[in-house]
């Protein structure tokens, strides 16, 4: 059978798969960029800085949202970084090393600088003027701060924002953990730039 046949198999034995099927890994993969032309890949308007995060594990998920959300780069201030971390290894699942990051000292410093530059600042943050996702308006390129789970952001970072963001907390709980946070927020975040086609993966 040719390479040619091959495909077309096994393309027919995928339109053949019930709607509930689940992709093994090796199907995933398909869809992937090769490893070595990933790191050229175009990168979303995004730059993540982290202002005291320090336990390992909300590392490493922060790590694997970046990979996720193809966000320009991560800088995380204030705490020593030690990728080989056992809690951060497993969380981060190997995009430690796909995610263009740096370490700063100061998240304030970076945050202003990033702002001279003309970038969006927005932080997740429950303030008295914090708004809700419905209400941020982005620009692009944009910067999100996140705070350590006890601290949150400093004051001298969040007097730098256009934004402060808060996500609705309906039941007992004040406040969700720094990563689910980065989550729902940088999900936000990279649908209304690939609206606006300013995405990675617009066009």
């Amino acid at each position: 059978m040719t390479q040619k046949e091959q495909g077309k198999d096994r393309k027919d034995q995928g339109s053949e798969r019930p709607a509930n099927h689940v992709l093994a890994t090796a199907e995933l993969r398909q869809a992937k960029l090769r490893r070595t032309a990933f790191p050229e890949r175009p990168r979303n308007p995004i730059v993540v800085v982290l202002d005291g995060v320090r336990q390992n594990y909300n590392l490493g998920a922060i790590f694997r949202l970046c990979d996720a959300f193809l966000v320009q780069r991560l800088v995380i201030c204030g705490v020593p970084v030690m990728l080989h971390k056992r809690k951060l290894v497993r969380a981060a699942a190997g995009t430690q090393h796909w995610v263009p990051w740096e370490q700063a000292d100061d998240a304030a410093a970076v945050v202003r600088a990033a702002k001279d530059a003309g970038h969006w600042i927005a932080a997740i943050e429950l303030t008295a003027h914090s708004v809700g996702l419905a209400a941020m308006q982005p620009r692009f390129p944009a910067v999100l701060v996140l705070g350590g789970e006890l601290s949150g952001v400093s004051e001298n970072a969040l007097a730098l924002v256009d934004q402060a963001v808060a996500i609705p907390m309906l039941g007992m709980a004040n406040s969700l953990n720094v990563s689910t946070a980065a989550a729902i927020v940088l999900h936000d975040l990279a649908q209304r730039c690939a609206v606006r086609g300013e995405s990675a993966t617009a066009g």
